[in-house]
């Protein structure tokens, strides 16, 4: 008889705790959610806010590196830092790391890729056409030249 009062005041003191907990995390959620804000796009064509664009380009590497080092550079899904340069090799913009997604070889000192920027949201230069020469370093040397052969978007 003891056993079963007990049992039924520590169900009461639990079960009110249960009630009090749900009522407070009840009254918490629409806190929350009301402070959130929903992206309304303001014309129905934009995409630049959703798309992130890729590059194409060939890359010519420095004659005294190996065919194997060459490779390793270009492997896919490696970070390498780059620059771009205009006609005079000077320089455009800061150094700016790009993510290779893929790489074929062309020749012996020439291969093609494609890359994107890293970050993806916060890269301060941009590509408007072909022809756009950069440089390639691994530290403070320069492995590389590359020219930017074509655009396409990507998701």
């Amino acid at each position: 008889m003891l056993l079963s009062i007990i049992f039924l005041v520590l169900s009461c003191i639990f079960s009110l705790k249960f009630i009090i907990l749900a009522h407070a995390a009840l009254s918490v959620i629409p806190l929350i959610g009301g402070n959130q804000k929903n992206y309304i796009r303001d014309d129905e064509y934009d995409t630049s806010k959703f798309m992130y664009k890729k590059y194409t380009a060939d890359i010519f590497f420095n004659e005294e590196l190996s065919k194997k080092q060459k490779k390793s550079y270009l492997i896919d899904a490696s970070i390498i830092p780059v620059c771009f340069v205009d006609l005079n090799d000077f320089p455009v913009s800061n150094t700016i790391c790009i993510f290779i997604e893929n790489a074929a070889i062309k020749s012996d000192n020439n291969f093609e890729c494609t890359f994107s920027f890293l970050p993806l949201s916060e890269v301060k230069f941009n590509i408007e056409g072909t022809g756009i020469h950069f440089f390639l370093f691994d530290g403070k040397y320069r492995i590389g030249e590359g020219v930017v052969t074509g655009i396409k978007d990507a998701f």
